[in-house]
């Protein structure tokens, strides 16, 4: 079970993998198949949550887009996972919605705690 309560992530969080089996969307089984730790794909976290962000002010692509000065099409890759943000455009992006940086990173820092297996320890 995932943290949403089934066996696959919602709008491909983890790359579109089974959470179990680690099978792809096609059922191909990866390397490492019954590994249960998960992918962690960072720009489809950030893109889920400004989606929500987004939705959450009842605002549209085009509205947060134009606010932006970034192409609609763009901030849809973005939103959808497909496109990786520079830290410019997340500035801009986070002005568009009146929403800091930090507060952003801080929610992106919390999905991803939720999602990773174990604490990372690297050896000195």
């Amino acid at each position: 079970m995932n943290p949403w309560g089934s066996r696959r992530c919602p709008h491909g969080v983890l790359g579109g993998t089974d959470w179990l089996t680690r099978r792809s969307r096609d059922g191909q089984v990866s390397p490492g198949a019954g590994n249960v730790s998960p992918v962690i794909m960072m720009r489809e976290i950030l893109g889920a949550e400004l989606r929500q962000r987004r939705l959450a002010q009842g605002r549209t692509l085009r509205d947060v887009s134009a606010a932006a000065s970034v192409s609609l099409g763009y901030l849809s890759e973005v939103e959808r996972g497909e496109k990786e943000a520079s830290s410019e455009l997340l500035l801009s992006i986070c002005g568009a919605l009146d929403l800091p940086l930090s507060q952003l990173l801080a929610a992106l820092a919390a999905r991803v705690a939720e999602l990773e297996p174990a604490p990372i320890s690297i050896a000195a």
